[in-house]
């Protein structure tokens, strides 16, 4: 009989074996489908999310501030570049800290900028604010002109000037 048993157990364990393998390499071969499944289903909702998040009204307002002081040569550029963000209720404000170069100037040139008159209720304390300047073209755009104070007092503006902008 121990041949018999012997035999028996082999033929049991070989059994036991093909069971483990198939069972264990349908389960692998699903898992691998189902991870390609997956990744093309994440690829394809990060572009659905992004027009979700466009036309969302609870998206929050982004807004790039530009302190500038003697930028003629980038200044434009980098007002461009900044306006060309894809994001929903972007605003950019330039501050022009008393340049003494033609900064403001190719500002008002390449963005046809006119005057507007704002108050500027300051929250902290900054150097003067001399203008504001809008172009209907560039609703999202505010160029504020104040005296020379450096760049924090520069951003320091920005709560006087998003008031006026808003």
């Amino acid at each position: 009989m121990h041949p018999w048993l012997h035999s028996t157990l082999i033929y049991f364990n070989i059994l036991l074996i093909a069971y483990f393998l198939a069972g264990n390499g349908i389960y692998t071969f699903l898992l691998l489908l189902s991870l390609r499944s997956t990744w093309r289903h994440l690829s394809r909702r990060s572009y659905e999310d992004l027009e979700t998040l466009r036309k969302s009204p609870l998206t929050p307002a982004l807004t790039i501030i530009i302190p500038a002081w003697n930028e003629q040569d980038v200044i434009v550029d980098a007002v461009q570049s900044a306006l060309q963000a894809d994001y929903p209720r972007l605003r950019v404000i330039v501050v022009d800290d008393g340049s003494t170069d033609l900064t403001l100037e190719r500002l008002i040139r390449n963005f046809a900028l006119t005057t507007m008159d704002a108050a500027t209720p300051s929250t902290l304390p900054t150097a003067a604010v001399r203008a504001f300047y809008r172009n209907p073209a560039f609703p999202n755009l505010l160029v504020v002109s104040k005296e020379k104070g450096g760049k924090p007092d520069a951003l320091n503006v920005f709560s006087s000037a998003t008031r006026c902008s808003a």
